[in-house]
């Protein structure tokens, strides 16, 4: 879940029904310069915007927020994530 209003902001988008077309021209450039790397800060969260809209989701989810972090992120630590909830697996007794 992204915090759309905070997004348009960052990237000084006025029209939120601009966001779409500018996210698909991202993703257009990024492939054509064969730069696909993972990016940490949107895959490992649930939740990515500021820290009301974060903090306002982990309530939300209630008692399956029990185990996540809100933590603060991006390149000038003026963003919140939602952290996914790491779960340990452990080998199977075969």
């Amino acid at each position: 879940l992204i915090d759309q209003v905070l997004l348009c902001n960052y990237f000084c988008i006025k029209d939120p029904e601009n966001l779409g077309r500018f996210y698909r021209a991202v993703i257009e450039e990024k492939i054509m310069q064969e730069r696909l790397e993972r990016e940490s800060r949107w895959t490992d969260a649930i939740a990515v915007g500021s820290k009301g809209f974060v903090e306002k989701f982990k309530q939300d989810l209630g008692i399956k927020a029990r185990n996540r972090n809100v933590k603060i992120t991006g390149p000038n630590q003026n963003s919140y994530q939602l952290e996914e909830d790491k779960i340990l697996f452990l080998p199977s007794k075969s």
